[in-house]
């Protein structure tokens, strides 16, 4: 059997395409023609870090908010300060948390968040930039501009494995 390698865009553009992400991709593509609940997100630069905070609101007289995560280009750390939430993941199904609580996020995973209570998710990336733009562009993969992921080998090997 002919082993194939994998460039790390290609996989993370592969890794999009499971059943599952199509899924998710096509009910994202639903849920954003609906009217969206304003989630503030805080920016702060501190030494060699990006942290982002989203504030998630559950309004009242609704039973949740969903949310459907960005695709991030490098693991990372997360941490939940405020709420409860049932989050979904790949491979791993769902998982429920309450704050306080942390974890770790794969690069190129994308979570879906369902939110039971008002949520601040907080997020740790590492990078030398000091504006938002610059910053989201740094650590957000978008398919439609990104060329590159930069996915941990044992990540890569477990994606080629799955594919």
């Amino acid at each position: 059997m002919k082993t194939i390698e994998l460039s790390p865009d290609e996989v993370a553009r592969r890794a999009m395409q499971t059943p599952m992400q199509l899924r998710v991709t096509a009910a994202q593509d639903v849920l954003e023609k609906l009217p969206q609940i304003p989630c503030p997100l805080d920016h702060e630069f501190v030494k060699q870090f990006y942290i982002r905070t989203i504030h998630v609101p559950v309004l009242q007289g609704e039973k949740f908010t969903l949310v459907v995560s960005k695709i991030f280009k490098a693991d990372f750390p997360f941490f939940l300060s405020k709420g409860r939430v049932s989050v979904w993941v790949e491979g791993q199904g769902v998982v429920e948390m309450q704050a306080p609580a942390w974890g770790f996020t794969k690069a190129g995973s994308r979570r879906v968040i369902l939110c039971h209570e008002d949520v601040d998710w907080t997020t740790f990336h590492r990078t030398d930039v000091k504006n938002e733009e610059q910053a989201e562009a740094e650590v957000i993969y978008s398919p439609d501009k990104d060329s590159e992921m930069n996915i941990p080998a044992e990540a890569l090997k477990e994606l080629k494995g799955a594919l």
